[in-house]
C-alpha cells in the first residue's frame, strides 16, 4: 500500500497566501536571465504573459494541457518577472480546456483572460499543483527524493496570477514554472499539498456541508 505525504498545510484566510513560508530553490536561468525549461523527460515548463496597465491591479487567468503522459512532480520552480505578486498552478477536473464556467457564463478561454473575479469562481478546481508568492524563488512544491506529487495525463492546469503594477508604465509581466519529475521507479511515497480555502468548500443555501 502506498503512503500520501502531505506537503505545507495552508489555513483558511483571505491572505492565506501572505501567511505561507517557503524555502527559496535554486534555479538554472535561461538565456534571459529567468529561468531554464527541465531537461527533456524530466520535467516541462509552463509560462504566462500579460499586459497590465500602470496603476492597475487585476488577477489573469490561462489553461493549459498537461502531457499525455503522467508528471510525477518531485518539485517546482517558479520565476516571474516585476509586475507579479504571487502565482498558482491548479489541477482542474475538466477533460478538456472549458469555455464556460459551471453556471453556463461563456467565457474566451483561448489565451490568457481576465480572472479578478476570483480565480478559482466558476471553474472545477481538483488540487493545487505549485506557485510562488516570490519572484525569486520560495516555490511551494519541493519534496524528498523519494516522493511526487502526481498530475493525471493530460491534464487541465490553471495558471493563475496576481499583478499589481504600481509604476507609471505599462507592464508586461512573464511567469514561468518548472514541474521536475522523477522515474516511477523512484517514487516510494506519493505526496501531495494540503491547500484549503473558498473553492474546496460547498454548503447549498439553508443547508450543511463539510469539507
Amino acid at each position: 500500500m502506498r503512503t500520501t505525504i502531505l506537503f505545507h498545510a495552508i489555513a483558511l484566510s483571505t491572505a492565506l497566501l501572505a501567511g505561507c513560508g517557503s524555502e527559496p530553490v535554486e534555479t538554472t536561468p535561461d538565456d534571459d536571465g529567468l529561468l531554464a525549461a527541465p531537461e527533456a523527460g524530466k520535467g516541462i515548463q509552463l509560462k504566462m504573459s500579460a499586459s497590465i496597465e500602470a496603476g492597475t491591479e487585476s488577477e489573469k487567468c490561462l489553461f493549459v494541457k498537461a502531457p499525455d503522459e503522467e508528471l510525477r512532480v518531485q518539485r517546482d520552480e517558479v520565476r516571474f518577472t516585476p509586475g507579479s505578486h504571487h502565482f498558482l498552478l491548479y489541477e482542474t477536473k475538466y477533460a478538456e480546456i472549458p469555455t464556460t464556467k459551471d453556471d453556463g457564463t461563456k467565457v474566451d478561454t483561448s489565451g490568457v483572460f481576465d480572472c479578478s473575479d476570483g480565480a478559482t469562481n466558476g471553474w472545477s478546481v481538483k488540487k493545487l499543483v505549485g506557485g510562488s508568492q516570490n519572484a525569486e524563488g520560495g516555490s511551494i512544491l519541493k519534496f524528498p527524493d523519494n516522493v511526487a506529487m502526481r498530475v493525471a495525463p493530460g491534464a487541465i492546469l490553471l495558471m493563475n496570477a496576481h499583478y499589481v503594477n504600481s509604476s507609471a508604465d505599462d507592464l508586461t509581466p512573464e511567469i514561468r514554472i518548472n514541474l521536475r519529475s522523477i522515474p516511477e521507479s523512484q517514487v516510494e511515497y506519493d505526496g501531495d499539498i494540503l491547500f484549503f480555502y473558498n473553492p474546496f468548500i460547498g454548503i447549498g443555501a439553508q443547508g450543511e456541508g463539510r469539507a
